[in-house]
């Protein structure tokens, strides 16, 4: 199940932002019902995988190989997005 999208691309190279973040969504999931978490494989989610694991060392991080996947998912949310409904939700 797909939980929460957040534009931290202004962030994007401050890897314990990152790791903070991600801990957010976990902690509001719940760690239990946490599996995984997939991200794409850029240099900069090196740092943020390895601290990750050390604070969730029971999830599994995916990191994909091929941006094919990321941006499959990117491209499903910008046109989740563009539903009427979604789009006001989202702008109000």
């Amino acid at each position: 199940m797909f939980m929460k999208s957040v534009d931290a691309y202004a962030h994007i190279k401050d890897a314990r932002l990152l790791c903070d973040l991600l801990d957010v969504f976990i902690l509001e999931g719940g760690p239990k019902h946490v599996v995984q978490v997939i991200t794409n494989n850029a240099a900069n989610y090196v740092d943020v995988d390895k601290m990750f694991m050390e604070r969730h060392p029971i999830l599994f991080w995916t990191p994909c190989t091929t941006p094919c996947t990321t941006h499959c998912i990117d491209l499903m949310l910008e046109n989740i997005g563009k539903i009427h409904f979604v789009k006001d939700i989202v702008e109000s």
